[in-house]
This record gives C-alpha cells, structure tokens and sequence, in this order.
C-alpha cells in the first residue's frame, strides 16, 4: 500500500510527492501497483504521481528495466478474483527476466486464500520473480521456477509484529536473481510480560517493580506491557502509562489480557465467525430481499470501475431499463440524485 487509507492527510500527499521527486532527480524509477487499502473507485493515487512524472503504475503491459520486463497486476478483491481477465502483452524478445508484482494474500501465508500456482499459469510465459505484498512477515518459497516472495511492511502495524522490518534487493547482474534482505532501522520495543497471582499483594507496585528491572532498555523505546494471571485486582492502566512514559518510553501501551480471559470463560453459547468484508456484505444484502432493481443499483454505487460522477446517470438508465421491462415505460428518464440516493440505500 502506498498509503493505509483511500483518502490520506493532505500532508502525506505532499511528503510523498516530496520523497519520490529524490528519486526522480536521481533517474531512479518508481514503480508500484495499487494496494487494497489505497484503491479508490477511480483514479487512483499513483496516476496522480505518474501524471507529474515521478512514479510509474505497473500494468499487463510490461515496464523494461534493462533487460527485465516488470508486470503489475493491482489489489484485486476475494469476490472478484475469478473475474479477472488477464489480456497480457508478452515481453519483446531479448528480454532475460521476467517480474510480477501483485498486492494480496497468497494461500501459503495465514489467512491467504490466493492461488499463486493457478496465477502463473495464466500467463503465457514464464515469471521469473513473483513480488507481492499485503502480508507484513517476510517469506520466500517457489512454485516450479519460479521465486515467490514478500518482502514484509516496512513498518509495525500491530504490537504482535514482534519481527525486524526489512525490504528486499534484487540484483540480476550475477546471471541469477539475488535476493538480500535488509535490515530497516526502527525505533526500539520492548516486550514486557507479567503474570499475576494471588499470592501478590500490590499488583501495580508489583508491576512497578518489574519495569524498573528493564528501565535502562526502556528509555527511548516503544514499551508493550502484556498482563496476564489473576484477575482479581483492579489495575489503573493510566497509572501504568504514565509510570513507563515517566521512564523515557517514547510510546506505552497496557494490554491487560486478564479481561479478555475472563471473558472467554464464560459460557458462551453464540460461535464468533470471521468472514472477508465482502461475504459478508453480501450476506447482508441477502437478508434484505432486494428486487432486481435493488440488486443492480446495489451493484452501481459498489463497482469500484463507475466514477462517483457517473453513479446518478447510471443508476437513472437502469431504473428506466427495469420500469420498461415491467411494462411500465416513463415520459422521461428518471432522475436519481445523490441525496435520494443515499438515503434509500
């Protein structure tokens, strides 16, 4: 993901802007495909920067580095998946390798459900090095001959991601592709765990006492403090923050995991089911018994390929289709706005 969210801060944008054109002055080539959290419904955030001459959006079509061919293939939705039409352009003759990029979570990491193997063989040629991201851990492993690897967030965007952030180097100039991970200097964490009992009679002084035998790796450092065991005592998870943050911790964070216990041991009768967020919006508009009519401006307002601009005009063709199909044809051409729109839905 360029960025975390489809509309960032206006500072962000510019920094970014800020950071590429460096590279640009330096004739090093940007390139990069849309990730999920990024993706708009229209233009997107790299054609921006592509427009202004300082990145390069991948697509079938292949970017020559050299002698390398790069593909780019953009986030791609669960739901959407087997929709994909591949018109792919084949790299000219001479080429030595080729690279593909995409942005999702293939079925040899958690949770991922992409069939990379099934990917490959779509194209009529073979891929050298497959680069994808969405994962945070960094892996490789091959499919036949060909390198499938994550290079990892460059970032921590979750206090379990206890890992060292890398990014990968690729060099081609052996005869081979060499890949060299390194190392992204980051703030310091520290991880500290405690687990309470009964035999404790001042859990926070405790708890005060357990920092203090880690204060010289605290100052300066992101500290995650992770409380477990007897859930008797009431803790003052303030009191707590301000003590590390008093200590020199840049940032403090109390995960009391004692609450979270507790709440699993009690009889719970309904089952928790994790679903991808578009099952279960479809599985919500199920439930809402929509005509048919429903259904296609459903589908108009939520296909990411209709400009916002472009949603009444569309959605006023199909209910004038529909009504015309049900024998009841109207002087005019309906006219949908935002707001009723928005409103019906």
């Amino acid at each position: 993901d360029l960025f975390d969210m489809r509309n960032p801060p206006l500072t962000d944008i510019l920094r970014t802007m800020q950071i590429l054109s460096k590279l640009s002055d330096h004739d090093i080539p940007f390139l990069g495909i849309v990730g999920n959290h990024e993706s708009k419904q229209d233009h997107q955030w790299l054609d921006l920067y592509e427009q202004i001459g300082i990145a390069k959006r991948l697509s079938l079509k292949p970017y020559y580095l050299d002698d390398i061919a790069i593909y780019g293939i953009d986030y791609v939705p669960k739901t959407k998946v087997d929709e994909q039409s591949l018109n792919i352009e084949e790299p000219v003759q001479g080429t030595k390798y080729t690279f593909l990029t995409m942005h999702q979570l293939a079925a040899h990491v958690p949770q991922g459900t992409f069939n990379c193997d099934l990917m490959l063989k779509e194209f009529p040629f073979k891929i050298d090095l497959f680069l994808l991201g969405d994962y945070h851990k960094y892996t490789s492993t091959r499919i036949g001959d060909t390198i499938v690897t994550y290079s990892g967030s460059t970032e921590r965007h979750s206090s379990v991601e206890h890992e060292e952030r890398t990014y990968n180097f690729i060099d081609t100039d052996n005869g081979r592709i060499d890949i060299t991970r390194i190392r992204i200097p980051t703030r310091n964490f520290v991880y500290i765990s405690i687990t309470l009992n009964d035999h404790i009679e001042r859990p926070d002084q405790y708890i005060f006492d357990k920092v203090r035998e880690r204060i010289n790796e605290i100052e300066g450092s992101v500290v995650i403090l992770s409380i477990d065991g007897n859930s008797n005592s009431t803790l003052s998870h303030s009191e707590i923050d301000e003590f590390l943050l008093s200590k020199g911790a840049v940032v403090s964070r109390v995960n009391d995991k004692r609450v979270m216990n507790e709440y699993m041991e009690q009889d719970i009768n309904q089952t928790l089911v994790f679903l991808e967020p578009d099952e279960a919006v479809q599985q919500k508009l199920n439930k809402l018994h929509l005509t048919e009519g429903g259904q296609k401006v459903d589908y108009i307002v939520r296909n990411l390929e209709i400009p916002k601009s472009k949603v009444d005009d569309e959605v006023s063709t199909r209910i004038a289709e529909q009504l015309e199909k049900i024998g009841t044809k109207p002087k005019k051409k309906p006219r949908v706005s935002s707001q009723t729109l928005n409103s019906f839905l």
